[in-house]
């Protein structure tokens, strides 16, 4: 109940320092915006980033960062999620 009342008191400004896209050149990419829709939520990032593609059908990986918060005994830890850019190919392009 604890880790759903953080998530829910979240907004996109709150978020933007902590909550990342990590594109493959390395790029920390902020939210746009930011959901919460009951017991879970939705992050949306641009496409692009510097005039760049966040990914290409070259590119390796994509990843997403944030703080998962410190709940009762549990420390505050940072959590990094990898997506795979092949596995988002459709027909070759990026389906983003």
């Amino acid at each position: 109940m604890e880790l759903s009342r953080y998530w829910q008191a979240q907004t996109t400004e709150t978020l933007k320092n902590s909550v990342f896209l990590i594109s493959s050149r390395g790029d920390k990419i902020p939210p746009l915006n930011y959901i919460w829709a009951g017991t879970e939520f939705q992050l949306t990032f641009p496409r692009e980033y510097n005039e760049q593609p966040l990914a290409s059908p070259g590119d390796k990986m994509i990843r997403l960062e944030f703080t998962h918060p410190r709940i009762r005994q549990e420390r505050e830890a940072r959590i990094l999620l990898e997506f795979q850019v092949e596995k988002m190919l459709l027909a070759g392009s990026l389906a983003l």
